[in-house]
């Protein structure tokens, strides 16, 4: 893999999409992104470049298709939103609204073993994460959704919370494939 310190030094990737990962990275402790590779950076790691086959792919606070339960509702979910619309594009937006807006949680007995107790773990398995804490609310700020059609038509979709107000920001951008 390839070490890069900013998205906007990767090739085909758009500079205000590469503007938009980069901030959103600084602020939070740990990010993940998915562009023409998926680049991900655990807190304390480097950047990386990893090539990603064709297919469907997802990832939450893990790696690409880490076996978590929620991770694989959701990557189950998507397929079947895909074989029940049929040939009709999906617009990321409502991906979005439809997949990761999901509050159900996991068992116990099929929760990831991240080192943390099992209370904390079961109230981040669902796709929409909002749970108190000692310190206030703590949850989902930010769902993305990158679209990458067989032609190299391509839409970034992220539905982000900003002082209390949920945004929507998109990017559509063609890739060389």
């Amino acid at each position: 893999m390839n070490s890069v310190s900013s998205l906007s030094q990767l090739p085909n990737i758009p500079p205000s999409l590469a503007h938009t990962s980069s901030s959103s990275s600084s602020s939070s402790s740990s990010f993940n992104n998915l562009v023409r590779e998926a680049i991900v950076r655990q807190k304390g790691e480097p950047v990386c470049v990893q090539v990603v086959s064709p297919g469907l792919h997802v990832f939450t606070y893990a790696r690409l298709d880490t076996p978590w339960h929620k991770a694989q509702v959701l990557g189950e979910s998507l397929k079947e939103m895909l074989r029940s619309t049929g040939d009709k594009e999906i617009a990321a937006k409502e991906m979005v609204e439809k997949l990761m807006g999901k509050r159900v949680k996991v068992e116990n007995d099929r929760l990831p073993n991240t080192g943390c107790d099992s209370d904390w773990e079961h109230r981040l398995s669902s796709n929409y994460v909002e749970t108190d804490t000692e310190l206030g609310v703590f949850g989902t700020k930010s769902t993305r959704v990158l679209a990458v059609k067989t032609d190299g038509e391509t839409c970034f979709y992220e539905k982000y919370l900003e002082e209390g107000v949920w945004k929507e920001h998109s990017v559509q951008y063609h890739l060389d494939v």
